[in-house]
C-alpha cells in the first residue's frame, strides 16, 4: 500500500463529489447502497483495519460517497451514475 498517494486520491475523490454536485447528481449513496458496499468490503482480504489495502482510503468513507467505486481490478462495486 503507497501511503504517499492518499492525499492524492483524496483530492480526486473531493474532485468527483464536487462534479456530481454541478451534475445534480446525489453526493452520498443511499443506505442500501451504502450497506451493500459495507458487506462487501467487511469481508475483502484487501481491508486492513478500516483502511483499504488497494488505495490506502479509509473504506467508511469511500463507501459513502456516491462517485466513488472499488479499486479492485474488476471493481467489487462501481460508482453510481
Amino acid at each position: 500500500m503507497n501511503y504517499l498517494l492518499a492525499p492524492f486520491r483524496f483530492a480526486i475523490s473531493v474532485w468527483r463529489s464536487i462534479c456530481y454536485i454541478i451534475a445534480g447528481r446525489p453526493v452520498i449513496a443511499p443506505r442500501y447502497e451504502y450497506e451493500r458496499r459495507e458487506a462487501i468490503c467487511a469481508y475483502c482480504r484487501h481491508n486492513q483495519d478500516g483502511v483499504c489495502g488497494l488505495c490506502a482510503c479509509f473504506i467508511g468513507a469511500k463507501i459513502l460517497l456516491s462517485s466513488e467505486q472499488c479499486p479492485d481490478k474488476p471493481p467489487r462495486w462501481l460508482r453510481l451514475t
